[in-house]
């Protein structure tokens, strides 16, 4: 029921009224703030980052978003292998 009233009720609110269309990305800037505990994590963001930025202009669509997160993620998990492996 509170579906249904928040999709009827949703229609008269104006685009980019109350600064909604931030509210998404200053979340997920929040969790990853929070995720930041050390250089190898920093490290995984910042190639993640660089990664939607290269692939967002050599794919078309938003599909570059996930496909950045998965190869950094895989990275990350290498660079997490490779440090459990030196010790």
């Amino acid at each position: 029921m509170s579906t249904v009233a928040g999709g009827i009720g949703g229609q008269f609110i104006p685009v980019g009224a109350f600064g909604i269309d931030f509210a998404l990305s200053a979340m997920f800037i929040c969790l990853l703030v929070f995720q930041l505990r050390g250089k190898r994590y920093v490290s995984v963001a910042l190639i993640a980052g660089v990664l939607s930025i290269i692939l967002s202009i050599t794919i078309s669509g938003n599909s570059y978003i996930i496909l950045a997160s998965i190869i950094a993620a895989t990275i990350g998990v290498i660079f997490q292998k490779a440090v459990r492996r030196e010790k």
